[in-house]
């Protein structure tokens, strides 16, 4: 259990700090009441519910795995969410060894979910980006090459998501995955082809075929999105999952400090 004390009086003190900052400044006295303790409602720490961190192939580093288990022990994150979970340096699809077709292989994901699990966390499971083997184009972002493209085919993007939901519930139970959050790609609509080549129509028409192989496997898989940047989107996503009865759980966005009030484009 980690002690909310310190943080307690902190708080207080750089809120007393702040106050007479502004009396010096401003060339008046004025003066300031506080009540320590007179605490009149719960504290909601929001900021422990999930952090991000790069992406997924970091997670094998165990540099990595150190510093995440010390910020697990001394703030008390419950999730983590990266990108990238089935990007090539991920090694999810393969080519046959038979020379035909293509082989999934979850092994590096394994050992990612395995360790999360072993301190105390849980994967905040972002499916992104495209394996090149399933891309219907070449256009990548970051350093690692992550191919930001739709399917080429949209049974074998299929076969590999009720696969990965089918191997996680084999391996961790359907009771533990239920709990996991499957939030489906990572901000479309992100500044033109940042993240995503082919516009909001076409984004929530690889969600509703994303969420759906998902819930194939389990219904009580939870799902989202549109996880777009500066609450992009949301009011579409929604009505889109309405009139097309697509399975949606929650609904994400990604605020940043840089943003200016009400939906934006980044």
């Amino acid at each position: 259990k980690i002690d909310r004390s310190p943080f307690q009086g902190m708080i207080i003190t750089s809120l007393l700090s702040i106050a007479l900052l502004l009396s010096v400044c401003s060339g008046q006295t004025k003066q300031f009441n506080v009540t320590a303790t007179n605490v009149t409602k719960q504290w909601t720490h929001f900021f422990e519910e999930s952090v991000g961190s790069g992406h997924a192939a970091l997670a094998l580093r165990a540099d990595y795995q150190s510093q995440l288990t010390q910020a697990r022990r001394d703030v008390g994150f419950k999730q983590v969410r990266f990108h990238g979970l089935f990007v090539d340096d991920m090694s999810v699809v393969l080519p046959s060894l038979s020379g035909e077709g293509l082989e999934f292989s979850f092994f590096n994901v394994d050992r990612i979910f395995d360790f999360l699990l072993s301190i105390g966390m849980k994967p905040f499971v972002e499916i992104s980006f495209m394996p090149s083997l399933l891309a219907s184009g070449n256009t990548t972002w970051s350093h690692y090459k992550a191919n930001i493209t739709p399917p080429k085919n949209v049974s074998a993007w299929e076969s590999l998501i009720s696969s990965f939901a089918e191997h996680l519930i084999d391996r961790y139970s359907s009771e533990e995955v239920q709990q996991w959050n499957f939030e489906i790609w990572n901000e479309p609509n992100c500044c033109p082809d940042f993240f995503w080549t082919t516009g909001e129509d076409q984004y929530f028409q690889f969600y509703a075929l994303t969420a759906n192989a998902l819930k194939s496997v389990n219904p009580k898989i939870r799902v989202g999105g549109p996880a777009t940047s500066a609450s992009g989107w949301i009011q579409d996503f929604v009505t889109y999952c309405e009139q097309n009865k697509v399975p949606y759980d929650f609904v994400s966005t990604h605020l940043y400090p840089t943003d200016p009030p009400g939906p934006q484009d980044r």
